[in-house]
């Protein structure tokens, strides 16, 4: 544990520290900064607690989980920075706004979900202490309904933005990138079931659960707060030039 500390506080908060002295108050950024810092830095007790307990598997689930959040809280960081250096300023959108975040939450559900299978599955924990947390036909059967349902969401999210153009330039290569990520981990999810879920491919598919869910997140949040008007500058005052008698 003593050499988790230094390295799990060495990222997130010299990026809190530098969000504080930043710029043009961007309070989105610093708020969300402190979060990815508390969240990073709360994986220490929560690994050595893991640990103690045998990595019992809802512990286990919770160290995933509190990464998510941190995760999450370091995209809102990033776009509120990088909105900050542009000079955009964002609204939550009343027409596109609910339907993103039902979006996000159906994501956040497959993920939940997704969590489940894993501590019902055989690499829950520890494997000299087999422990596992529920059914895994059970959880697996309702992970695969959470993601037909987020599916459907996005797929409606996506049309809908398509038709009104709402989305900037940046959402729509954030939407390429997620479309064949998220293609990718559903057929990684269907190939381990089919082969008795070898942990390598467990292991794959826990990781690109974290990049499918950070590009989720990065597009939800950017159309539920679509850029609104671009602040421009003030014009420096002109400078006086002596008039010769």
């Amino acid at each position: 544990m003593r050499t988790r500390l230094p390295t799990s506080a060495s990222v997130p908060l010299p990026g809190w520290l530098a969000a504080r002295r930043a710029d043009g108050r961007p309070d989105t950024a610093r708020r969300a900064a402190l979060v990815a810092a508390l969240g990073s830095v709360g994986q220490i007790p929560l690994g050595g607690i893991t640990v103690l307990f045998d990595l019992h598997p809802l512990l286990v689930a919770s160290h995933f989980l509190l990464s998510i959040v941190a995760l999450t809280a370091g995209v809102l960081c990033f776009i509120s920075a990088d909105d900050n250096v542009r000079g955009t300023a964002r609204a939550w959108s009343p027409r596109q706004g609910p339907l993103a975040a039902v979006t996000a939450a159906a994501l956040l559900a497959v993920v939940v979900t997704g969590v489940l299978v894993t501590s019902a599955g055989p690499h829950s924990g520890d494997p000299e202490v087999i422990r596992r947390f529920g059914r895994i036909d059970t959880a697996a059967y309702v992970h695969v309904r959470a993601v037909i349902v987020f599916c459907c969401l996005a797929a409606l999210l996506a049309l809908w933005v398509w038709r009104r153009g709402t989305a900037d330039r940046a959402t729509w290569w954030l939407l390429a990138a997620f479309v064949p990520v998220l293609a990718a981990q559903i057929t990684i999810g269907e190939v381990q079931w089919r082969v008795e879920l070898p942990w390598q491919l467990v292991s794959f598919h826990v990781t690109i659960a974290g990049l499918v869910w950070v590009i989720g997140t990065a597009i939800a949040w950017r159309l539920m707060r679509p850029a609104q008007a671009t602040a421009t500058a003030p014009a420096p005052a002109p400078v006086a030039t002596p008039v010769e008698a």
